[in-house]
């Protein structure tokens, strides 16, 4: 049973892997599809910037899950269910 267990195992992480490539990929072309014209850094500095990115993003993501009040200039928002930002209080 344990041998079954390792072999799916590291078979799935295989397929996560794979995922996580054809991901970084795919955003690589729709980049460049995107920008119609060569880009300005190197594929290393996209995929630093890219991993970065999607790390981060789950930070950001429990950061407003957990402090929904965005400042932004001299104004304060909260953050609702489904991404809208409402204006705290509103200049008039």
């Amino acid at each position: 049973m344990c041998a079954w267990a390792s072999t799916a195992l590291q078979w799935a992480l295989w397929v996560y892997l794979v995922h996580i490539l054809a991901w970084l990929i795919l955003d690589w072309v729709l980049l460049n599809i995107i920008q119609n014209n060569s880009l300005p850094f190197s594929k290393m500095d996209f995929v630093v910037a890219w991993t970065f990115r999607e790390i981060g993003a789950f930070y950001h993501f429990c950061l407003a899950l957990f402090d929904p009040k965005i400042q932004w200039r001299a104004r304060t928002f909260y953050l609702k269910w489904g991404g809208l930002a409402e204006e705290i209080n509103p200049r008039i």
